[in-house]
């Protein structure tokens, strides 16, 4: 089941980021070190699971022992993610800051601080001017 499984996790993951046309470089990277990884993980949580957890909760503890290992899988693409928004935000204020610094060299006041607004899951700035 864990070559399957894994292969699914590759596959959904990739599909849900939009790069299908990455999925098998993906596998060839990433699948034999997470099957071993899973290999490893599961023997011991079972034997964990099966000396010291008892029968009314093992179904339990195996759901956060899946949850923590897709967590730590899923790790990577999270933050990849996070520098790729940070830096697209970057980019942005950088924007709104020479957009402030030239509307203030036209002389143009301005009423307010400037407003962070986010619009269609994207975080921008709005700059207040008077009319």
């Amino acid at each position: 089941m864990a070559p399957i499984g894994t292969c699914l996790f590759y596959i959904v993951t990739s599909v849900l980021q939009g790069e299908t046309q990455q999925v098998p470089s993906k596998l060839r990277e990433k699948f034999i070190p997470t099957l071993i990884a899973s290999y490893t993980l599961w023997p011991a949580a079972h034997a964990i699971n099966f000396k010291f957890v008892p029968s009314s909760q093992r179904i339990l503890y195996t759901n956060i022992v899946s949850v923590c290992l897709y967590a730590h899988l899923s790790a990577p693409a999270a933050l990849h993610n996070l520098v790729v928004s940070l830096q697209k935000l970057l980019v942005s204020l950088q924007v709104h800051v020479l957009l402030l610094v030239n509307a203030r060299q036209a002389g143009l006041q301005f009423t307010a601080l400037p407003i962070l607004l986010v619009c269609q899951g994207r975080l921008g700035i709005c700059m207040l001017l008077k009319s």
